[in-house]
Formats: C-alpha cells, sequence, structure tokens
C-alpha cells in the first residue's frame, strides 16, 4: 500500500515538472535556449521536451557513429548532438521561434538596433551579430544571431572546443 502511494507521489513530482521544462523560454547566450543547454545528453534534452525527428546526420568521431541534427518540432528548437547515442551532449542549439527571448528581451523578430542595445558585447558583421564567451575549459560558447532584413531570423548556441567560429550559420 505504502509503495504504491509512493509511486503515486513520485509520478505526480515528475508530471508536474514536465510542464515546466516546456515552458521555459529563456535564451541564456552561451547557455540554454528554454529547456535545452549546451553539452546537456540528448537523453536529457529528450526527457525534457519529448523526442526529436533526425532531419540530418554530421561527421561524427567515427563513420559508425555519425553526428545527428534532430528536430523539437513541439518545442521549436533543432539540436545537433555528436553521436546518436541517448548519452550525446549537443553541441549546437537552435531556435527560429520567437518565443525564446534573453532577459533583455532579444528573440527572433528583434531588430539589429535592437539586439545591440540589449546586448553591447555583441560584434556584428551585416548579416549576423555573435556573442563569444571562453568557459573554464578555454572551449568558445558561441551564440549566433542571424539576421535577415535587419532582423533576427535564427539563434544559435554552439560549444566549440577548437577551431574557428565561421562554421555555424
Amino acid at each position: 500500500m505504502h509503495a504504491g502511494i509512493l509511486l503515486l507521489g513520485l509520478a505526480l513530482v515528475a508530471a508536474s515538472a514536465a510542464p515546466a521544462a516546456a515552458a521555459d523560454r529563456l535564451l541564456v547566450p552561451g547557455t540554454r535556449i528554454g529547456p535545452a543547454a549546451l553539452l546537456d545528453e540528448r537523453a536529457v534534452v529528450e526527457a525534457a521536451i519529448g523526442p526529436g525527428v533526425v532531419v540530418a546526420e554530421r561527421p561524427g568521431p567515427t563513420p559508425a557513429l555519425p553526428g545527428q541534427v534532430v528536430r523539437f518540432a513541439a518545442a521549436g528548437l533543432v539540436g545537433t548532438f555528436a553521436t546518436p547515442e541517448a548519452s550525446a551532449p549537443a553541441t549546437v542549439v537552435a531556435t527560429r521561434d520567437p518565443r525564446y527571448r534573453t532577459r533583455g528581451g532579444v528573440h527572433v523578430g528583434t531588430t539589429r538596433a535592437a539586439l545591440r542595445r540589449a546586448l553591447p558585447a555583441a560584434r556584428c558583421a551585416p548579416r549576423r551579430c555573435d556573442l563569444v564567451r571562453v568557459d573554464a575549459a578555454g572551449a568558445v560558447r558561441l551564440t549566433r544571431f542571424r539576421l535577415v532584413g535587419g532582423t533576427v531570423a535564427r539563434i544559435a548556441i554552439a560549444h566549440l572546443p577548437v577551431g574557428p567560429i565561421d562554421g555555424i550559420a
């Protein structure tokens, strides 16, 4: 009897946590978009927002373990994972969904001028603005705001252990 009550209580706690994760719309540059954070394992991301659909494969550590690009349509997110395994880390998280916003209000649809006011550290080129920070391990944490017609059309955060940052579209 007590075990049944305990299991019911645990199920209620888990069910109440899922909507909170799905409702998380905070974009933290270099860290996360909503409930999907850089370097989160794929299983953790899927537990927070549901399963995704593989839309592309990328070179992985071996031909038998290609990286995967996964679309989480209900959440409006796309994640790139190092391998197809559940334990693979998210190396890129991106969105075209205007529901995700920084604390300063930057989101898909924000103008370049508003982005520069809210994020003065951003370095802008004609079709993008980037925020770059180096973490304690020396890896680059990139947040790229892709601009189309002077407004943000896509936001991507990426973890780049080494090398140039121009490979993130």
